[in-house]
């Protein structure tokens, strides 16, 4: 089926149930997001008589993170759902575990002290910031002789994974994969391995809101996929698309930006207008911005989905943009710390805070209730190592620089800042704008190829049948209640 058709199903489970009769769940579950999708997904199939195998490793691998209790709770109660089905098979993983326990990669941990300094291994994270990790832990971590795998360790957990898969011959009795994000080590490894035997590989995650979530035959967080659908897309379409599509992307795209009806962490919840302080926009002063990612994410990718750039991060390109910005008194920057970083990568938002910021350079915290869409009205232009924000601010006609890889950068009319001397160039040509004037462009014009992306992501995305959000991490599976927000509070 070719990707387009498989785009255009308005009911996608039914592609995956025409190709597919034995299908493989490879499952890593420290988060209701996770389950929420994974469930949802197997009551399909189940329910539709088709073979469903799964190979969870939520108890057993921990990449820097730790699964919390609650959703322990959660993951077990819905879990007995799926075992009334006759056609629901549980696989045991010890088969892949002690595979990884010959490589010595996968380590116990005998107290919460010794947890912290595994995670952080040669990192100088200081007192305050250990202190706090800990305190997070005790009411979150696994108990004290569980298993810890490293995201340092994705070079080998990737050799592991496929061993053992080959000798288990898992890959020989199923159709399929599929996969939560593929992001981690050992399900990309996985996914790898299927692709290369012709297997089909399937995955999913939230949708563009917490009502939806999407499925797709490529790798969400991996650019050279969603650059090859964009190829498929063109080849089909050399005019554009079609109005109908036109209307489905602008929709995708202006849904995104209200984020009315949403609570999923982004850079417009919680957020309330007027709290902008008005020196940013009240002054003879160009004013550019920077909107940090959700760092989280980028830094569990293995190199050979996202390889290492010049600017290897939100902090590299941070600190080159700090260096050249202080050069020019006629601009002045204000870096937003995505919320999403309000409860992760402490280490990563102390970075920031510390630096020594020149007097024309504003940091926003992650946890402040400044309005994101507000910095961005009063922007002349922005910068994003690759945030989603970066494709909204060019459909309200700011200019944008990336410095990162991302799923639009190969788009219109996104510009990839290079190298140093790169971005030296384009703060001088900013720097001579007219500060009365916040830069306004056109929208992206309706036969550019910049539109394919909201396209795509508003095809992959399908209502939930079974579960009923309540939140990021809260909801009903079929009555169940999610536990995860409300034992992390009590």
């Amino acid at each position: 089926m070719s990707f387009l058709s498989y785009l255009e199903s308005r009911e996608i489970i039914n592609v995956i149930c025409q190709d597919n009769d034995n299908i493989l769940f490879l499952t890593y579950w420290h988060a209701t997001p996770h389950l929420e999708t994974d469930y949802e997904l197997m009551l399909l199939l189940l329910k539709k008589n088709k073979k469903v195998s799964h190979l969870d490793l939520s108890d057993h691998l921990q990449v820097n993170t730790c699964t919390h209790p609650g959703t322990k709770i959660y993951r077990d109660s819905i879990g007995s759902v799926l075992s009334t089905f006759s056609n629901y098979t549980r696989i045991d993983p010890q088969f892949l575990l002690s595979r990884m326990q010959e490589t010595k990669y996968l380590r116990p941990f005998h107290s919460l002290e010794d947890l912290v300094a595994t995670c952080y291994r040669g990192v100088n994270i200081g007192p305050a910031i250990k202190g706090h990790v800990i305190d997070q832990l005790r009411t979150a971590s696994p108990p004290p002789g569980s298993s810890l795998l490293l995201a340092n360790d994705a070079y080998i957990t990737c050799q592991v994974t496929i061993n053992a898969l080959i000798d288990s011959h898992l890959i020989d009795t199923h159709d399929s994969l599929i996969i939560f994000n593929g992001r981690y080590p050992a399900a990309w490894s996985a996914s790898q391995l299927f692709m290369a035997v012709g297997k089909n590989v399937y995955f999913h995650e939230r949708g563009y809101d917490i009502n939806h979530f999407q499925i797709l035959d490529h790798m969400p967080h991996n650019y050279f996929e969603w650059n090859n659908a964009y190829a498929q897309l063109k080849h089909t379409f050399p005019h554009g698309l079609s109005k109908d599509q036109l209307s489905q992307a602008h929709s995708w795209i202006e849904n995104k930006i209200a984020r009315s009806d949403t609570q999923t962490v982004n850079f417009g919840r919680d957020s309330q207008r007027g709290l902008l302080p008005s020196h940013l926009y009240n002054s003879n002063k160009v004013l550019l911005s920077y909107f940090t990612v959700a760092s989280d994410e980028w830094s569990s990718l293995p190199n050979t989905i996202f390889p290492k750039s010049m600017w290897a991060e939100d902090f590299t390109s941070l600190h080159a943009l700090i260096d050249v910005v202080a050069q020019y008194h006629s601009i002045h920057l204000a870096i937003r710390i995505h919320p999403n970083n309000a409860t992760k990568d402490m280490q990563e938002q102390d970075q920031i805070h510390n630096i020594n910021l020149p007097s024309n350079v504003t940091c926003i915290s992650a946890s402040t209730k400044i309005d994101s869409y507000e910095l961005l009205e009063h922007s002349h232009a922005v910068f994003t190592y690759g945030s989603s924000i970066g494709y909204e601010s060019a459909y309200l006609g700011k200019p944008v620089y990336l410095f990162g890889r991302c799923f639009y950068d190969s788009l219109e009319p996104f510009v990839r800042i290079q190298n140093y001397s790169h971005l030296s160039h384009i703060i001088k040509m900013l720097s001579h704008e007219d500060p009365a004037a916040c830069t306004q462009l056109p929208r992206p014009r309706a036969d550019s190829d910049y539109y394919l992306y909201a396209f795509c992501r508003n095809q992959g995305s399908i209502p939930f049948r079974y579960y009923s959000p309540g939140g990021s991490h809260s909801g009903n599976f079929l009555g169940v209640p999610a536990a995860y927000m409300s034992l992390l509070s009590g």
